[in-house]
């Protein structure tokens, strides 16, 4: 499910943690070794997104 789309602010824990997501660090640990492993490109493309925007809320 994307709840959100951003740039490279999603790749910082300190975002994550800023927006209440718990273990921030670790999620950002696991996030960035994905984004990472579909190759420079795809991260540099998906880096280039301005700003945050929220798509969807979280289930409830």
């Amino acid at each position: 499910m994307i709840v959100l789309c951003g740039g490279e602010d999603l790749r910082l824990p300190s975002f994550l943690a800023a927006q209440g997501v718990t273990a921030a660090e670790a999620l950002s640990q696991l996030y960035n070794a994905t984004e990472d492993g579909l190759g420079a490109d795809k991260v540099a493309l998906y880096s280039s997104f301005e700003g945050v925007l929220m798509v969807a809320g979280p289930a409830e």
